[in-house]
């Protein structure tokens, strides 16, 4: 297998009543190593970040763009908003006017033709409060699973880059599906995600834009914040620079990867 080293990074910075523009820093990718893919290969979420301006983390953080791309270390300045019955506000994958469709790629789901943009953030929340919750971050199948689930709701095409994938003999695309299933479900067919709070963080670069910046969660939970300050940085300690995950949407040209 091809392996692309990537990392993904967001920072959580909770502002609950107002929008303001924070600086973003990437400082880690997946801290368990975990990485797939067949073309390229990359890092699953979570990844490790810090954030300045109106407030202040060091953290986990999980990506929901399959599309752009970041190096570490990078800054960049982002816009937040929480994620409830409206999506996210300021989220670069639209509202309720935005419409997404598994099954236009090809994916058998039990899901709707089309959902909006809404219905994905709600999903995606779920997903990430998933991946959070009991240390699943750290099972191989269940980071591979729920990452891509979570880059398969607004990415589809995301889905075809880890086929006939098998992890510890789990298929990983059944997997996925089953994830966006539930999510579904566990959301009132998307409009009611109603667990910890999920912030968005979206570059303020407009979206598409060659070389824009990755969008980013966090979510409120004591592992995302406090266990992060317990993990290696092994970027850092090794020196190593790592090319985020970035998928080519169509018409776009594959960004070369940077060779360790």
């Amino acid at each position: 297998m091809r392996v692309r080293y990537v990392s993904i990074l967001s920072v959580l910075c909770f502002a609950p009543f107002a929008v303001a523009q924070d600086t973003f820093n990437l400082t880690g990718a997946n801290p368990n190593g975990f990485y797939l893919g067949n073309d390229p290969a990359v890092y699953v979420s979570p990844y490790s970040a810090t954030i300045t301006g109106a407030s202040s983390y060091t953290g986990y953080v999980i990506c929901d763009d399959y599309s752009d791309e970041v190096t570490v270390p990078e800054t960049w300045t982002a816009d937040s908003s929480t994620v409830g019955a409206n999506g996210a506000a300021n989220g670069m994958w639209g509202g309720s006017s935005t419409t997404y469709s598994l099954s236009a790629a090809g994916i058998s789901t039990t899901l709707p033709s089309t959902y909006t943009g809404v219905q994905g953030y709600n999903m995606v929340a779920y997903l990430a409060d998933e991946l959070m919750t009991d240390g699943n971050y750290n099972n191989v199948v269940a980071a591979d699973a729920l990452s891509y689930a979570i880059w398969t709701i607004f990415t589809p095409s995301a889905y075809s880059n880890i086929s006939g994938d098998l992890v510890n003999n789990i298929n990983i695309q059944s997997a996925v599906v089953t994830d966006i299933e539930s999510a579904y479900t566990n959301t009132g067919d998307g409009h009611d995600y109603s667990g910890p709070t999920v912030t968005v963080w979206t570059p303020t670069t407009p979206y598409p834009t060659q070389g824009r910046p990755q969008e980013f969660l966090t979510i409120q939970t004591p592992e995302a914040s406090a266990l992060a300050y317990l993990t290696v940085d092994f970027t850092t300690v090794l020196g190593v620079l790592f090319v985020v995950r970035r998928r080519v949407l169509r018409g776009r040209q594959k960004a070369q990867a940077i060779k360790l």
